[in-house]
Parts: structure tokens; sequence; C-alpha cells
């Protein structure tokens, strides 16, 4: 994503256009893209707007979701998002289970597989241990 352009960088580019200067030259002196400084210039024109536009994207869940989804990995680490997503009974993605337990700081990983021991292995540790019990 493209840096946000400053509001003191906008001002000049709004006042270099109402003082006459083409948008080519606003670009070329301010350092800014050709079509953001059009988009700039049509925004104030248009809208009387120099700030960006408001983002309004509603979260698809809410807090109450949002911590029970903490709370049931709190209780279970070893559970996965598709087991969160059907106990809870939300319809969101696995993707999103996991960005909302990145938010406080809970990182998804892998349970280690530890090998099981076989019945030779076991017995050759307890002779081991009982020779160097003391």
């Amino acid at each position: 994503m493209p840096p946000r352009i400053p509001q003191a960088k906008r001002l000049k580019i709004i006042g270099m256009s109402m003082s006459g200067l083409a948008q080519k030259k606003i670009a070329q002196e301010t350092g800014v893209a050709k079509a953001s400084v059009g988009r700039i210039i049509r925004a104030y024109r248009d809208e009387a707007r120099i700030a960006d536009a408001p983002r309004c994207l509603t979260k698809k869940t809410t807090e109450e979701e949002d911590l029970q989804i903490v709370s049931c990995v709190c209780h279970n680490p070893f559970i996965t998002a598709g087991e969160i997503r059907a106990v809870l009974g939300i319809n969101i993605s696995n993707e999103l289970i996991r960005q909302r337990l990145r938010e406080p700081g809970i990182r998804n990983r892998i349970a280690a597989q530890k090998p099981l021991l076989s019945d030779n292995a076991r017995a050759k540790r307890l002779v081991f241990a009982q020779e160097h019990l003391q």
C-alpha cells in the first residue's frame, strides 16, 4: 500500500492548482504521482475534502465474539481454527479467526510430535537409569 500523502503536501497541491499550475508540473514539483495529484484536486473541487476519504469497513465479528475466540484458545491451546468456528457457531473464515488471535498476541503454532517409545527403547532406558542411580 503506498504511503499516505500528508495534509501539508495536499494543501500545497491544492494551492498550486488554484494558482493555475498544470497537474504535470505540480506532480514534478511535489514528487507526487500525477494520478494522485488529480485525485486530490478532484476531491477538493467536488467534495471540498482535503483529507483521505473515510474508510468504513465493518468488522465481521463483534467484540464479544473476539473475546470468545480468545477464551476458547485459553481454555484449550491445541484447538484448531476450524474447531473454534464449529464450537462458537460463527460463519467466518479460519484466517479471520487467526487474525483475531494475533491481535492480542496469540500466535498459532503446530504442536511437536514426540515419537513414542518402543518396548526396546523403554527397556534400555530402565537399564541405563538403574546403572546410574548412584
